[in-house]
């Protein structure tokens, strides 16, 4: 006998899959982004549970001590929330038209 035929056998080689066949089904991107998006729904799903919790267990709402808000400061955020939607609204259009660089 010789030395080959005593030897250990060599595991064979594992075909090669098509670079298609090796892809997640689910992009890293994708997947990153509904992770957040659940862990935001998460989050206002608590924030309203507990408003409902403190809501329902007051006898009068609102309470009396509780300050009413500045309805000049209330306005100005809303404001500046609506006119963040501008450049929002600028970045996908140039997004969709594959523009990298400047406005309009």
């Amino acid at each position: 006998m010789d030395a080959d035929a005593l030897a250990m056998p060599r595991p064979r080689p594992r075909p090669r899959l098509p670079r298609e066949a090796t892809e997640p089904p689910v992009s890293n991107a994708r997947l990153a982004m509904l992770v957040v998006i659940g862990a935001e729904m998460m989050l206002f799903a608590g924030l309203i549970g507990a408003f409902l919790v403190f809501r329902l267990a007051a006898r009068e709402w609102p309470p009396a001590t509780l300050p009413r808000l500045p309805l000049a400061m209330t306005a100005l955020n809303t404001v500046v929330l609506f006119a963040s939607l501008v450049p929002l609204t600028n970045a996908l259009r140039a997004v969709r038209r594959k523009q990298r660089h400047g406005g309009a």
